[in-house]
């Protein structure tokens, strides 16, 4: 089990500088993925996106890869164009004779003319490549590490809330047998209501007889829901575990219990099924962090 919670990190220096990279990630129903990059990573964004599919199905993903220049690399980006250099000061030298003047205009004027500095040439697409892909990789492989991590956690609290609701269901089906009586009880209550109606209807004596013992029979809810309580076992401890699965099996424990909460002809029972709700809830939200 996965969750889709978690966090990657990774850094490592580089011919381009240091490359560094944070991934996280958040519940989603799809996998939504938002990638902030330098110009200069660009050409391998459609890759970084097929590295992330390839590794999660769900989530919120956000990321951010920078690369930063060390003194090195700034210096082998910084070159001068020594000819347009050049250029500006024999034109200087032309003016200067034509003016009749005595002095030509300092270095620092040709300095300051941006055709005199080449601007960096783009790493080309391989080196970019070979910089970038391992430590976006790296950080990948640590935000799937702590999606396990907390997906283990994310399985622990199933098996605790589990075995929470297997005694509540014993106690239901300890408590069906005196289920009968109950129902007997409140027919003769309803009997009693009855009789003293002077319009006495013997086909809806019947239909109330009929109504309220099938109103107490929770048989088939309380087998149902143990049939799901067992898939739900099964499926969390499943290589393959899926989120929208569990939550599917959650909603269909919640209608049977549902159902057995609108058949309750005892305070007890209303009470187990409170309870059963209460846990059931609780899974249902951890389930929406399963991938």
């Amino acid at each position: 089990m996965r969750s889709m919670t978690g966090y990657g990190r990774a850094e490592e220096n580089t011919p381009l500088g240091t490359v560094k990279v944070e991934l996280f990630s958040v519940n989603h129903r799809n996998l939504d993925l938002r990638l902030r990059l330098p110009d200069t990573c660009r050409p391998l964004e459609i890759e970084l996106r097929e590295a992330v599919k390839k590794a999660l199905r769900r989530g919120h993903v956000e990321g951010t890869l920078r690369i930063d220049a060390d003194a090195s690399t700034a210096a082998r980006d910084i070159a001068l164009n020594v000819a347009a250099a050049t250029a500006y000061y024999n034109e200087a030298q032309k003016l200067r004779d034509v003016l009749g003047l005595d002095a030509l205009p300092g270095i620092d004027w040709i300095l300051e003319k941006p055709e005199v500095w080449q601007p960096p040439e783009s790493p080309e697409t391989g080196e970019i490549r070979a910089a970038v892909l391992p430590v976006f990789e790296a950080a990948l492989g640590r935000l799937a590490a702590s999606r396990e991590r907390e997906g283990a956690s994310l399985a622990a609290f199933f098996e605790e809330k589990l075995n929470e609701i297997a005694p509540i269901i014993k106690e239901v089906e300890a408590f069906m047998p005196q289920l009968p009586h109950l129902v007997r009880d409140s027919l003769v209550k309803r009997l009693e209501e009855l009789a003293q109606d002077p319009s006495l209807n013997p086909d809806r004596l019947a239909q109330e007889v009929a109504y309220l013992a099938q109103r107490a029979d929770i048989t088939e809810e309380v087998s149902r829901f143990g049939a799901h309580l067992v898939a739900f076992r099964e499926k969390i401890h499943r290589a393959d575990v899926s989120g929208r699965e569990l939550d599917f099996t959650l909603q269909e424990m919640n209608r049977e219990v549902n159902t057995m909460g609108s058949k309750s002809v005892a305070y007890a029972l209303s009470n187990h099924v409170i309870r059963l709700k209460e846990i059931l809830n609780q899974l249902r939200e951890q389930v929406q962090n399963v991938e």
